[in-house]
């Protein structure tokens, strides 16, 4: 099961004591000091939070703290033009009364449900085949859709399985599960779900084309962007090469070509950070994608 939150986010929930390793306290000065008096010494500031790894990088937030009796985000909200959103409620009851339709349903489906770990013994070939038909009867087998029952079937199937089910699917029905959810469904919910299926069996190429989508058109979606490039670090240098080949030129230029300097430093050294090598052991079976966009890319 793919872990989205270093070890020591779990040793902070469960109280176990972390121990710090004396460059993350460099860091921490370093950006005190940037930070510190009039105005903010931003290439100093993206040197420093850009030395360290993902996973170093969420330790600094809790050093920060001990050291400065102060948050990280508020230092730096305080002192560069970021902006944080702090809604002080619980997220499931915000997104219940800001959606609205079949979106809000996948996307509450998709916060109250766990994460299914793959088990062989129970993800069986049987069971893949009876969910292929599951999904066929609820959304292109029959008049008007079941979508509670068409998206559970997909929340709940792990990566693994998932790949098994679509395909079965595509045997037995021809169109495969990206088409029969864009046949289903529409605005919105299709776009959630079609990343999602897109995510469950060929990762790189949804991350490739989730990159173009930040930054096609009038105006760059800097908060997607920069959540991208975090989110999806460790898959970083696969997703570099299926970019370039499906674009024709690499996602280093892009961003710098539609983003400002500052900006742009910032998400190109976070890009180009080495990865964990406890992340980059993650869905290390991921898809070989062949460079070919599919149709209908969102």
């Amino acid at each position: 099961m793919q872990r989205i939150f270093p070890q020591h986010a779990h040793d902070v929930y469960r109280g176990v004591p972390l121990v710090y390793p004396r460059e993350i306290d460099d860091v921490c000065e370093r950006i005190r000091d940037a930070t510190d008096g009039l105005g903010v010494d931003e290439k100093v500031l993206v040197d420093a939070l850009s030395s360290l790894s993902a996973s170093d990088r969420s330790l600094l937030i809790y050093r920060y703290k001990d050291l400065y009796r102060e948050e990280l985000k508020d230092t730096l909200g305080r002192d560069t033009s970021t902006y944080y959103y702090i809604f002080n409620k619980d997220l499931t009851w915000l997104m219940r009364s800001e959606l609205s339709g079949d979106y809000r349903e996948i996307i509450l489906l998709a916060l109250e449900r766990l994460q299914v770990t793959y088990d062989p013994e129970f993800h069986t070939y049987e069971k893949a085949k009876a969910d292929a038909v599951k999904l066929y009867d609820a959304g292109e087998g029959r008049w008007g859709t079941d979508e509670t029952t068409f998206v559970r079937i997909l929340f709940s199937s792990p990566r693994e399985h998932l790949v098994l089910v679509n395909d079965i699917y595509k045997k037995k029905y021809v169109s495969d599960l990206e088409e029969a959810v864009r046949g289903e469904f529409s605005g919105y919910a299709t776009e959630a779900l079609v990343f999602y299926v897109r995510l469950a069996l060929k990762p790189d190429m949804a991350i490739a084309i989730h990159f173009e989508r930040m930054m096609k058109g009038l105006g760059t979606d800097e908060k997607g962007l920069s959540a991208a490039v975090i989110r999806y670090h460790w898959m970083q240098p696969r997703v570099e090469q299926l970019y370039e080949k499906l674009y024709g030129r690499s996602l280093e230029e892009r961003i710098r070509t539609d983003t400002d300097a500052n900006y742009g430093d910032l998400l190109v050294t976070l890009l180009h950070i080495p990865t964990d090598d406890d992340e980059s052991s993650r869905n290390s079976d991921s898809d070989s994608s062949s460079g070919k966009e599919p149709e209908n890319a969102t």
